[in-house]
């Protein structure tokens, strides 16, 4: 198992989520996975979140297709927020 894709509603927003394991990154196998998962959930819009710093992962969501909305603060973590309409 290389790792997971997750959605659920938190604050009336349906989110993804995804973990992959450190043999895996750079790989393309995150990027096969959400798009993978992204014709399975037809829920939109759809949000996603990532630490600021965590430039990969911002990378794969828009690659995915999901675009910027909103950079935030919260419990000392600087955070991206992107949707995919």
């Amino acid at each position: 198992m290389a790792g997971y894709v997750v959605a659920w509603w938190q604050n009336g927003h349906r989110t993804v989520g995804y973990w992959l394991g450190r043999p895996f990154w750079g790989r393309g196998v995150g990027g096969t996975a959400v798009r993978q998962f992204l014709e399975l959930v037809d829920t939109r819009p759809l949000y996603a979140d990532t630490d600021v710093d965590n430039l990969p992962s911002r990378r794969l969501l828009e690659r995915c297709g999901f675009r910027l909305t909103e950079v935030g603060h919260a419990d000392g973590v600087d955070y991206v927020v992107l949707v995919l309409p």
